[in-house]
């Protein structure tokens, strides 16, 4: 079994919601650029499905998670730069999509090896 590419997903304690006209808010990931990992935080104004992508310079799919429900709130979660099947990716530039309700968001992520 390859080892996990999303490290953890977890509610962001002590910190409001970040709404915006959609209800769903996508931050800029931090650190940006990253060499190893990088936090991912998003927030909703209510309870929707979520679904987190990463999709490289090619527009190519390399690694996506289904949240499910998720509840209204600050969130995050952690990216080790690795796709779907544990592999470690190249330095390149990639794009966060998150797809929550019917809104979607993309953030670019750069990754350095």
């Amino acid at each position: 079994m390859s080892p996990p590419t999303w490290i953890s997903t977890a509610d962001v304690p002590g910190q409001d919601a970040l709404g915006s006209a959609a209800g769903v808010h996508l931050a800029a990931n931090q650190p940006n650029p990253f060499t190893s990992v990088t936090t991912i935080r998003y927030a909703l104004e209510s309870r929707m499905p979520v679904r987190l992508s990463i999709v490289d310079a090619h527009g190519r799919l390399v690694r996506s998670l289904d949240l499910g429900e998720a509840d209204p709130g600050p969130h995050h979660l952690s990216w080790n730069g690795r796709d779907g099947k544990g592999r470690s990716l190249p330095s390149g530039v990639y794009f966060v999509k998150l797809r929550a309700g019917s809104s979607v968001q993309n953030r670019t992520v750069h990754l350095l090896r």
